[in-house]
């Protein structure tokens, strides 16, 4: 196990184009606010009604108790309807209405039966709205995150949230500015002071 003692370096990031951003190129003060490249192919061609959602991530090391321990998380989105559909034609904002799942997990490799000490399960359902007066792409909506536990383990929240996101260039990168605002409907009866923290 003591190979296991320094962190394995493995770690993977999905990022991919997850939204479409519609801007003029235009430069203020070095920082070009043209829309990235990787979000121009995505608001040019059709895109399939499942992709990436948060970032996807494997990682795994040693920490200040000895223990090996990996981290690791997926996530997915799904568009419900189908963008040339008769219905999605005549109410366009529905083609916006994405279904979404995301697992984290954290795993200990160094216990006996090498347990997950800990899953969080977060079903989501948002509008992803393009071209808004807040921002070029508005996401909207629900998501619901529990550990899947009973009784006194239970641990779940409740919450509405509101996204907005920019993108831009600068020093020759992609940058992605997508701050998330989220008031708790039901904080569960393990968390009551969650906004504490």
């Amino acid at each position: 196990m003591t190979a296991f003692k320094k962190i394995l370096g493995l770690v993977l990031f999905s990022t991919g184009a997850l939204f479409s951003i519609a801007s003029q190129a235009e430069e203020t003060l070095e920082v070009e606010t043209r829309q990235p490249e990787a979000l121009t192919a995505y608001t040019q061609t059709p895109l399939p009604a499942l992709l990436p959602h948060e970032a996807m991530y494997f990682v795994a090391g040693s920490g200040p108790d000895e223990d090996v321990k990996a981290r690791f998380q997926f996530s997915f989105k799904y568009r419900l309807l189908e963008e040339a559909s008769e219905y999605v034609q005549r109410h366009p904002w529905m083609g916006r209405l994405h279904l979404a799942y995301t697992q984290t997990s954290l795993w200990n490799w160094s216990a006996d039966s090498v347990p997950f000490e800990d899953t969080s399960y977060q079903p989501s359902l948002f509008f992803e709205l393009q071209n808004t007066p807040v921002a070029p792409v508005l996401s909207l909506g629900y998501f619901h995150e529990s550990n899947g536990e009973d009784g006194e383990e239970s641990r779940s929240l409740d919450t509405l949230f509101v996204q907005p996101v920019w993108a831009g260039r600068f020093l020759d990168r992609d940058f992605y500015l997508m701050p998330r605002f989220f008031a708790y409907i039901n904080k569960g009866s393990q968390n009551p002071d969650i906004t504490d923290y």
